[in-house]
């Protein structure tokens, strides 16, 4: 009985982490050059579905790098902010994951990864 347990929770680990290869993965890049003290904003909403978007590697040093929601025109536009910090002058890098959402359910239909590389001079 005992080794019939551990089978039986072994096969529920290995069904539980078993990842969902149902969707699509794509990677992307954008450099962005910024004078001193500049700001770079940019639309986050790019298809139909619904979209979930998370900062998965954040800037090191940084005034301002963050996702917000803009619904005053009826749409929920979504918006990444990056600001650096007063008067920096190097280079920092964010990463933010993209999930798309199926049209009718909670399924990932696809995940986008774009790391924005920012060189501020």
């Amino acid at each position: 009985m005992k080794s019939i347990f551990i089978l039986l929770t072994i096969c529920f680990i290995t069904i539980s982490c078993t990842p969902d290869d149902n969707f699509e993965t794509l990677s992307g890049e954008v450099n962005v050059t910024l004078n001193i003290d500049e700001e770079f904003k940019t639309l986050l909403n790019g298809a139909a579905y619904h979209e979930i978007y998370e900062i998965t590697r954040q800037a090191n040093i940084y005034n301002t790098s963050e996702i917000t929601l803009d619904n005053s025109t009826g749409t929920d536009l979504y918006f990444y902010t990056f600001k650096p910090a007063m008067s920096y002058e190097g280079s920092q890098s964010v990463i933010i994951v993209t999930k798309e959402l199926s049209e009718n359910s909670s399924n990932v239909r696809r995940v986008l990864t774009t790391t924005y590389n920012f060189t501020i001079r």
